[in-house]
């Protein structure tokens, strides 16, 4: 008998959450230090980084800011560090959203091209 195993996709909620700590260990950060950037209390962030609660959209954006990121940056998944805090991808998501289709899909194919790349490398 072969058994099959899923892998839990993580929610939105485990990615902020696994952004907001890899943001405090490249930038050194203790709780304390975030809520004092952020404007949040200790103990919120505190309750967010233990799940205990939710995150809302205006907390979000406090510790977001706090790392000269915008709210959205913290949904994404597996994000390197040298793009953490790059204007970068702000630029690329605003040119792809202004883009017609046929530059949305020669970006798509760029994108696609590159990341073969990038795996064939390693």
């Amino acid at each position: 008998m072969i058994y099959a195993f899923r892998v839990k996709k993580p929610t939105t909620r485990d990615v902020v959450i696994a952004n907001i700590r890899e943001l405090m260990i490249v930038h050194d950060d203790t709780t304390y230090a975030l809520a004092k950037r952020s404007g949040l209390a200790q103990s919120s962030i505190m309750n967010i980084l233990s799940g205990r609660h939710k995150i809302s959209v205006e907390n979000a954006d406090a510790i977001a800011a706090a790392y000269g990121l915008e709210g959205w940056h913290l949904l994404l998944r597996d994000l390197p560090n040298d793009l953490r805090g790059s204007p970068a991808i702000s630029r690329l998501v605003n040119a792809y959203i202004h883009s017609k289709p046929e530059g949305r899909q020669y970006i798509d194919s760029v994108a696609e091209r590159e990341s073969k790349y990038a795996d064939n490398s390693d």
